[in-house]
């Protein structure tokens, strides 16, 4: 159990910071693809372990082949393949090494190497204090306090936390009630894989032509109401059977497969939404305190489902409430879609462009203010 425990908080981590990488890496046209490569990976992954289940159904054997061998292999990939990303140098006035990578990138792309002006950076005419200033902004390590501590980030967290707590809530509520969708489990978990994989594949072009908030509105309201409906197909106990069909078993399959497609593109959706809206200094913590908040209710969808299930309901028709109350939520967001990503805090930077405007006034030498400001 020890070891399983310290398996799932690599894997959770691994699966964050390489959000937030493909986000960081990736120009803004680039990166409504990017993240649809990732995540079709993913779903591949599903069908190819749901062939494999069928003759490899020790869970040691499936740990080993399917998360041990690979991620000592991501180890030396990702020392040997992967650059920091330039943006995060940016970020944090490194720019000499952000110069570095973005030149390797340049000569990988075949392309002229990096002569141009790195956005905001230094220069000569700055006086000694601007350059302070903007060292001490440099070297403010943020944590998750940080998060709920500024009001410009306060309501960007409360919301991406609800965001994909109905994400995770969905997709793993229907993970774990593959048995209660009418086929038998290996066909039910191939055919959610291959609508994920349609759907990854559609939120590409989905992503360029519709706004972020009017996507996640429409697919998380269209998510709840398929899984509300399944509320009212009843299905009877002899179309459990193996080799048994019944219009209801084929109905409920086919709005299995409807959730599976609406929650794949509201995921692909909010991944890059999420990327977004966080500046570049925190957008790491706050990918992962959003995961977690989804991941740490996961942990309770396996009882809600046996409960449910113990009344001869479907659980995804109570989730499906949430997807309802989520659409309404994102009626209420901003867009970014077309905006400029950002690299510091609001805040920050208001408080250091007050301190160089007192600066300039003159006389202005007061440390405990400026840290304060700062602060």
């Amino acid at each position: 159990m020890i070891l399983i425990f310290f398996a799932g908080l690599g894997l959770n981590g691994f699966e964050a910071i390489s959000l937030v990488y493909v986000s960081e890496i990736s120009a803004d046209k680039f990166r409504n693809y990017s993240t649809v490569i990732l995540n079709c990976s993913w779903a591949i992954a599903q069908i190819l372990y749901s062939f494999v289940s069928l003759y490899l159904q020790n869970w040691r054997y499936v740990c080993t082949v399917f998360i041990g061998i690979p991620s000592l292999l991501l180890v030396f990939v990702c020392n040997k393949s992967l650059l920091e990303t330039p943006r995060y140098f940016v970020s944090k006035n490194m720019y000499e090494e952000a110069r570095v990578v973005l030149d390797k990138i340049c000569l990988q792309n075949k392309r002229p190497r990096f002569q141009y002006r790195l956005e905001g950076e230094m220069q000569e005419g700055l006086d000694y204090h601007q350059k302070q200033n903007q060292q001490n902004l440099q070297v403010h390590n943020y944590n998750y306090l940080d998060l709920f501590r500024f009001p410009s980030l306060r309501k960007i967290t409360l919301c991406m936390m609800l965001l994909w707590v109905f994400r995770y809530i969905i997709y793993y509520g229907q993970t774990f009630s593959l048995s209660s969708l009418g086929a038998e489990m290996h066909s039910n978990l191939t055919f959610t894989a291959m609508s994920e994989i349609v759907a990854t594949l559609l939120s590409a072009p989905i992503k360029m032509k519709m706004k972020r908030v009017q996507s996640l509105f429409w697919f998380s309201l269209i998510t709840g109401i398929a899984c509300v409906s399944l509320f009212f197909l009843q299905m009877p106990s002899q179309c459990y059977f193996l080799g048994q069909t019944c219009v209801q078993k084929a109905l409920i399959t086919l709005f299995a497969i409807l959730i599976r497609f609406g929650i794949s593109i509201y995921g692909n959706i909010l991944i890059t939404f999420t990327s977004e809206k966080y500046p570049t200094v925190v957008r790491s913590i706050g990918y992962g305190l959003s995961i977690t908040s989804g991941k740490i209710v996961t942990i309770f969808v396996p009882i809600i489902v046996v409960q449910i299930l113990y009344y001869e309901l479907n659980p995804l028709a109570f989730f499906g409430i949430i997807g309802i109350v989520v659409a309404i939520l994102a009626k209420f967001m901003n867009e970014s879609q077309g905006q400029e990503m950002k690299d510091q805090i609001q805040e920050m930077i208001e408080n250091e462009n007050a301190l160089i405007e007192l600066e300039n006034i003159g006389g202005f030498s007061n440390k405990a203010l400026k840290q304060n400001l700062l602060k």
